[in-house]
């Protein structure tokens, strides 16, 4: 529950996106179970990639009868200091 009385205050971001035909997306169609796309969501460094979007689809060309896409979301947060 947000913001209880007494209780430190917490918050998220959440970001809306919306297409524009300069985006251009990426589609791995070769991936295999023992292959992972990792997704950075924030870098201190400001000029490396950060809050990347991802989205899925149906793929009219995948053939009928295999077993559904399994997606594993994890989050962790690793920390090095030079």
């Amino acid at each position: 529950m947000f913001d209880q009385r007494d209780r430190p205050e917490w918050s998220f971001v959440s970001w809306l996106i919306r297409y524009n035909p300069s985006h251009r997306w990426l589609y791995f169609s070769n991936m295999t179970r023992n292959e992972a796309l990792v997704f950075k969501t924030n870098d201190s460094d400001p000029e490396q990639p950060h809050a990347v979007p991802h989205s899925a689809f149906n793929d009219p060309s995948c053939p009928v009868g295999l077993p559904t896409r399994v997606s594993v979301e994890m989050r962790a947060a690793a920390y090095w200091f030079d």
